[in-house]
């Protein structure tokens, strides 16, 4: 019994290991029953940011919603998602520095929901208010990320009169030096957020 516990905590530690030195990592948001799709790590709205982990939310912001029956994709099918009063849903991902491109899942799939939805990459503000989504309108912007300092905040806040919904995030790496350039310039010259706005500065 205690081998079996003990090999149980190796694997798992050995498991949290590979996550936190990837670079290209998948998460899709929602409640645990409903399984992730292949590749994707699975968030609920109750998971904290843990250092052996290595992911999760600074803060309990987010709830859990879905299945939704009018998903489009595998990535859709769940949500977590914020009361109007909360404005910023703040998700912490550690990571090897360098530069990366982030997409998102923001919106909504149910047309009787409407979710505008911003986003600030570790300070920086790379979907600007009103934001990107609408009624019952998913949006997948992709935008560029810079990790200098062994982690990555995906800062999801609302702007005046929205509310927050997100359904996956895919992490991907860059490894073209010139595309590299080229999104870490862009990084640099996007507006810093400004906390308790909501907005740009």
């Amino acid at each position: 019994m205690k081998m079996t516990k003990m090999f149980t905590v190796i694997f798992v530690a050995f498991c949290f290991a590979g996550l936190l030195n990837a670079k290209d990592i998948k998460f899709v948001f929602g409640g645990a029953a409903t399984p992730p799709p292949e590749g994707y790590v699975k968030v609920s709205g109750k998971l904290l940011y843990d250092q052996t982990t290595g992911y999760g939310w600074i803060k309990l912001a987010a709830y859990d919603c879905g299945p939704f029956d009018t998903a489009k994709s595998e990535q859709t099918k769940t949500s977590c998602e914020c009361k109007p009063e909360t404005k910023e849903a703040p998700f912490r991902v550690d990571l090897p520095n360098g530069v990366y491109q982030v997409k998102v899942y923001i919106g909504h799939v149910m047309p009787t929901e409407g979710r505008k939805v911003c986003l600030a990459v570790n300070g920086k503000v790379l979907v600007a208010p009103p934001g990107a989504g609408g009624w019952g309108s998913l949006a997948t912007p992709i935008v560029p990320a810079v990790v200098t300092e062994g982690k990555m905040e995906l800062l999801f806040f609302a702007a005046e009169g929205g509310r927050i919904a997100v359904f996956a995030a895919e992490i991907t790496e860059v490894k073209d030096k010139v595309l590299s350039n080229k999104l870490q310039q862009q990084f640099e010259d996007a507006p810093d957020y400004q906390a308790n706005t909501n907005a740009a500065k």
